[in-house]
């Protein structure tokens, strides 16, 4: 279960659309989101889409639930969906959320620091297993007392460089 990002004027009359992608079915829920979005906007957008997408998540069938963020509120459906299938959840670490957003100052209140410090704690809580994507960011997870006691690997985000090398001139 995925968002399918556009515009608001190119979204479909259908909430859903389905693909089989590579021996998968991925279901996108049709979302409007964009980094220009105030803040705001963009956490109502991140919480929509967890309503709409727990719903979805909780009837498919599976024994994982690979939930990946960010955003951190992918746990809530992550864990709805968890507990009406009593699949294992894999949550995998993108950024260290909260700290990112407090140390941009885009999460200014207590308040709203606090929830996100909550919200990041019931995700290594309810994961069975927990993936950073750099050894910086496994410390960071270890250090949070949700994660205790959850196994953490590092997967990093890799390239072929040997790609990406630009023609010799003959």
């Amino acid at each position: 279960v995925t968002a399918h990002h556009a515009p608001r004027e190119h979204l479909s009359k259908s909430m859903w659309e389905h693909r089989d992608m590579d021996g998968f079915r991925v279901h996108y829920v049709q979302m409007p989101y964009s980094n220009r979005m105030s803040f705001s906007k963009r956490i109502e957008s991140f919480l929509k889409f967890a309503w709409r997408s727990a719903g979805k998540a909780a009837v498919l069938e599976g024994d994982v639930i690979f939930a990946t963020s960010t955003p951190l509120t992918i746990a809530l459906p992550a864990v709805y969906a968890k507990w009406k299938t009593k699949a294992s959840i894999v949550f995998e670490v993108r950024d260290l959320w909260p700290e990112l957003p407090i140390a941009l100052g885009a999460l200014r209140s207590k308040p709203s620091q606090m929830a996100a410090r909550w919200l990041e704690r019931f995700a290594y809580r309810h994961a069975e297993h927990i993936v950073a994507l750099s050894p910086g960011m496994a410390d960071g997870v270890t250090a949070n007392r949700g994660a205790r006691g959850k196994p953490v690997s590092v997967i990093t985000n890799s390239s072929d460089i040997d790609l990406f090398q630009s023609a010799k001139p003959d």
